[in-house]
């Protein structure tokens, strides 16, 4: 069993293409096909979104490289150090003004 959602470099027929051609496709699992031996895959960056096949590796064990959310806590701010920072920056030298 394999963990669903984890990314994949599956591998598409295709009799066209060249020696260095990309042979794989990145791409999720999403499932098993009813009617068939293999594996069931979603890819976003592919004519066909829906792909099966049963030539896949799985990348199971690397995360995703997109980060995680920051969770926004009300209440957490520390406003104390702004309003310093502003009254600094508004603030002109004596000397100047006379």
């Amino acid at each position: 069993m394999k963990v669903w959602g984890c990314l994949a470099e599956a591998k598409l027929y295709n009799p066209f293409l060249k020696k260095l051609d990309m042979k794989t496709v990145t791409c999720y699992f999403i499932g098993y096909p009813s009617h068939s031996k293999g594996y069931r895959f979603y890819c976003p960056s592919h004519v066909t979104r829906i792909v099966e096949t049963k030539d896949a590796h799985f990348l199971e064990y690397f995360k995703d490289t997109a980060p995680p959310p920051t969770p926004n806590v009300p209440g957490n701010e520390d406003t104390s150090n702004d309003h310093h920072q502003d009254n600094a920056a508004n603030a002109q030298p004596e000397n100047l003004l006379r």
